[in-house]
């Protein structure tokens, strides 16, 4: 089966050449087709700068990446390309653009996102007049509503509102449900064991493990146990 996603020994390095730090270590990596990767391991150990590789936004500085499909959609954080100053039409536009979609399909996916967010929206108000539960709900409407044939999720995305909260979770599982390649990073057990079908153990930038979603949980316990000072 052909990969979608390839890593060939990537790795990336910071700092100068006397001081150089390895966020991630000859990362070899294959997704096709039916993936749904977990990636799993303490604060530090390189979880979210895969997920910046695989989405392109990160070039290694030793090995490659190849990517075969487009756009490669990364939700790191909500709304965290949101312009507050302007307006929440203006915002869906940004955003979806900046995620790889085309302007056509996003003026198209339009009325879905608006009636999905459950907010009365205008041409004129600007989202700094918005409560950061309004802002919040926009953003999910906005990154559920396109179809990708990868998606990087760093952490899994919810929301505080109560009355949105069942309604969103399920845009975002029949979305995730769609997707050909799904990659998740998290700290909760359930999430990866409910969503992901192999996984992955990062420690110290290196993949340590890559198996099944229960032997990569009971891998990861295991060496939290037997070297503590990786947690930290």
């Amino acid at each position: 089966m052909t990969a979608l996603i390839r890593c060939r020994n990537a790795t990336i390095e910071f700092g100068r050449r006397k001081n150089r730090l390895a966020a991630l270590r000859s990362i070899n990596l294959e997704l096709v087709d039916g993936d749904r990767l977990g990636i799993i391991g303490p604060n530090g150990a390189g979880k979210s700068t895969l997920l910046q590789v695989l989405s392109g936004r990160l070039r290694p500085t030793q090995g490659a990446v190849e990517v075969q499909v487009a756009p490669v959609e990364a939700i790191f954080s909500v709304a965290g390309v949101f312009n507050m100053h302007a307006t929440a039409k203006e915002n869906i536009i940004l955003r979806s653009v900046y995620a790889g979609h085309s302007l056509g399909d996003v003026y198209r996916r339009m009325p879905d996102i608006i009636k999905a967010s459950g907010l009365e929206i205008d041409d004129r108000t600007p989202l700094r007049q918005f409560s950061s539960g309004m802002v919040l709900r926009l953003a999910f409407a906005t990154v559920t509503a396109f179809e990708s044939p990868v998606v990087l999720l760093d952490e899994w995305i919810g929301v505080a509102d109560k009355n949105f909260a069942a309604q969103a979770q399920k845009r975002l599982a029949r979305k995730l449900a769609s997707t050909p390649v799904v990659v998740i990073a998290s700290h909760n057990e359930n999430i990866i064991r409910n969503w992901c079908n192999r996984a992955i153990v990062l420690r110290a930038g290196a993949i340590v493990f890559e198996g099944s979603v229960g032997d990569a949980i009971a891998f990861n316990d295991h060496i939290g146990r037997v070297s503590p000072k990786a947690e930290g």
